[in-house]
C-alpha cells in the first residue's frame, strides 16, 4: 500500500493510502492530534513485523471509518484481544517513552507488566531494543516530514508480508 501525507496547511495534513488492488482512503487530518501518532504506528508496526496494526488493516481493506470506531467499552472492562488492540498499547508506551527518553531502556518491562495485567502473552517482537529500534526509523521519518514545504508529501510504503 503506498501512503501519502501531504502538508496542506499549518495545522493539516492529507492522508491518501492506495492498496495494492487500486481502492484507496483519502481524509484531512489535524496535523498536531494525528501525524505523531499515526507515524509512530508506521513505525512501530513495520519494526514488529506485523500485518494486524493500524496500517496492515488499511491495507487489507479495512476503512478509515472501521478503523476509527471505539469498542465504547470502559477501561476496566477492555481486554486486548487482536494485534491491533496489543499494538495500541505498544504504543502508548512508546509515546511515553518518547516524551521521557531516560524511559526507552524500560518500554519492554512496562509493557510486561500491563500485558501481565491482562493475562496476555507479551508479543514476540518485543525484544529489549525494539524502542531504540522504533525511535530510529520514527526520528528519520519526523525529520523527512519537518523538512516539506506546503504542497509536499511524506510518501511511505506498507509492504504486505
Amino acid at each position: 500500500m503506498n501512503i501519502s501525507l501531504t502538508l496542506i496547511s499549518p495545522t493539516h495534513h492529507r492522508l491518501v493510502c492506495v492498496r495494492t488492488d487500486g481502492s484507496q482512503e483519502s481524509t484531512e487530518l489535524e496535523t498536531k492530534s494525528f501525524l505523531f501518532h499515526d507515524l509512530l504506528h508506521f513505525a512501530a508496526e513495520s519494526t514488529a513485523g506485523i500485518q494486524g496494526g493500524f496500517w496492515g488493516s488499511l491495507a487489507a481493506g479495512k476503512t478509515l471509518a472501521e478503523m476509527n470506531m471505539k469498542s465504547g467499552l470502559p477501561m476496566e472492562v477492555y481486554r486486548p484481544q487482536t494485534e491491533l488492540d496489543c499494538m495500541e498499547i505498544v504504543v502508548g508506551a512508546l509515546t511515553g517513552a518518547w516524551k521521557n527518553p531516560e524511559r526507552a531502556g524500560n518500554v519492554r518491562q512496562v509493557l510486561q507488566t500491563i500485558f501481565d495485567a491482562y493475562e496476555k502473552a507479551l508479543p514476540p517482537y518485543l525484544s529489549d531494543d525494539f524502542a531504540f529500534k522504533v525511535f530510529e526509523k520514527l526520528r528519520k521519518l519526523l525529520g523527512e516530514w519537518n523538512s516539506l514545504k506546503f504542497g509536499e508529501s511524506l510518501k511511505l510504503e506498507w509492504v504486505a508480508l
